[in-house]
């Protein structure tokens, strides 16, 4: 099986499913249900095995000090999160 990181962050996605939000997002976020973000989840064509990506990006596993894995963590990269610099898709014009 493989998994897909979202091309904005370093969240992994997934298909949403029908039921899961109206209007239905075509692709979710796998997070902890705490993040947010400053875009929707788009995927970036990186799809891996587990056991590759545990290899490549041993970041997306460490768990960190405050007790978060990876990208849920305030220690990880914060691109794509609204504590963040601004998404270059949603900057406002001076």
């Amino acid at each position: 099986m493989s998994y897909e990181i979202c091309r904005h962050c370093d969240h992994f996605i997934e298909e949403n499913s029908p039921a899961e939000c109206v209007p239905r997002a075509r692709f979710i976020h796998l997070d902890d249900g705490e993040q947010e973000y400053d875009h929707e989840a788009e995927r970036s064509g990186q799809a891996n095995t587990l056991n590759e990506w545990t290899t490549r990006r041993p970041d997306l596993f460490t768990k960190y000090p405050d007790g978060k894995i990876g990208p849920n963590s305030m220690h990880h990269s914060r691109r794509g999160k609204v504590d963040a610099r601004p998404h270059p898709d949603r900057r406002q014009a001076p």
